[in-house]
């Protein structure tokens, strides 16, 4: 049995983690309220925005119905900080709550989730006809050079999270089907399992996006874990 709690900061990814779990763990299934879990079920609360993750996370540590859940996942973006620093930041909550930390995993969007999604090389057009798609690959060519190391230039007044969601809004039209990119539930329609497998094969070939091999290890674990679980109430039936 397994019963996790994601937490993530985000409105985007309350709307795509769910598909990409039920495609990599069928057997884990979503609930949409906490009080509701059970068996092999997954909660995703999105605390939209950094530092709210933080009292969202202080806060869901100290409910009585977390001793429900065998694991609470942080998901939250970097934005642009050493990903250790954010990462200690969750820990350090734990230890002042006195919570226990084993219970814990954290994952850094290095730098936020756009940045992950730009690692999916074939979304990406060669030749693009738009002057902008161009000028992104000129400044920074995500099919090629590791996204997570892209910054925003000197010349513009956005933060490098915010020039990652504008680059992948272009490529996104670029692609001339209908395809929009857009925070939150919309995303979902485009981000979906398919989309993981082609980042985690980047992932995999090359050595990019760092950060998102720690979301691939955790799917693995939850995988494993659930398996050896199944495994031992066979054998015990059959026993």
């Amino acid at each position: 049995m397994m019963n996790v709690y994601f937490l993530v900061e985000g409105k985007t990814e309350k709307y795509v983690y769910p598909q990409w779990i039920e495609g990599l763990i069928p057997e884990m299934l979503e609930i949409k309220n906490p009080k509701d879990v059970n068996i092999n079920n997954f909660y995703i609360f999105s605390s939209m925005g950094f530092p709210k993750i933080h009292d969202d996370f202080r806060n869901t540590i100290k409910e009585k119905i977390i001793d429900k859940y065998d694991l609470i996942v942080v998901i939250l973006d970097s934005d642009c900080r050493p990903v250790e620093e954010r990462e200690e930041e969750v820990y350090k909550i734990c230890v002042e709550e006195n919570f226990d930390l084993s219970k814990v995993r954290v994952i850094v969007q290095d730098v936020c989730f756009e940045t992950w999604c730009l690692g999916h090389t074939n979304i990406v057009k060669r030749n693009p006809q738009s002057k902008k798609l161009k000028a992104y690959l000129d400044h920074y060519d995500v099919t090629s050079l590791d996204p997570e190391l892209m910054r925003a230039p000197d010349n513009i007044k956005e933060v490098t999270a915010q020039y990652h969601g504008k680059y992948l809004k272009e490529v996104f039209r670029e692609r001339n089907e209908g395809l929009r990119y857009n925070k939150g539930k919309q995303a979902a329609q485009h981000i979906n399992f398919k989309y993981y497998e082609q980042i985690k094969k980047r992932n995999e070939t090359t050595n990019h996006l760092n950060s998102f091999s720690k979301l691939v290890s955790l799917f693995d674990s939850l995988k494993m874990n659930l398996s050896s679980s199944d495994n031992l109430i066979s054998h015990k039936i059959k026993v």
